[in-house]
């Protein structure tokens, strides 16, 4: 009888020490993937339209600091040289994914997603400088 009672009593304390060792994985802190593209400097070339006339382009995506950068389009053909920036704001769901929204309605939102060399937006590939 005395057996049967210490062995009870072990197992209880023993179920109580796993309770006692478990804690809470939920640390409910927030990881902010935009650090990974703070500075960092994506482009593509592409032919653009701009009233009926292609031009040969470089379009560039910067992002900066405090979630903001800009789209800049370099365009030359015909003689003509153009040369446009769009400012945007971005966040990150994730370490490859996110959202540019550009402060031209007209753009307005796009996701991306991002790999180690390669930012694709709107179906568009752009690749890190």
């Amino acid at each position: 009888m005395k057996k049967v009672n210490l062995i009870k009593t072990v197992l209880i304390f023993l179920v109580a020490l796993g309770f006692v060792g478990c804690s809470s994985d939920d640390d409910n802190t927030s990881i902010d993937y935009t650090i990974a593209m703070i500075d960092t400097l994506w482009s593509r070339e592409d032919i653009v339209t701009s009233d009926g006339t292609e031009y040969d382009a470089i379009l560039r995506l910067n992002f900066e600091t405090n979630s903001t950068g800009y789209l800049n389009t370099i365009a030359s053909g015909n003689s003509t040289a153009i040369d446009l920036e769009y400012a945007f704001s971005y966040t990150m769901s994730s370490s490859e994914m996110g959202v540019i929204t550009f402060e031209d309605t007209s753009l307005g939102s796009q996701s991306f997603n991002v790999s180690s060399s390669q930012l694709t937006l709107n179906e568009k590939v752009y690749t890190k400088e």
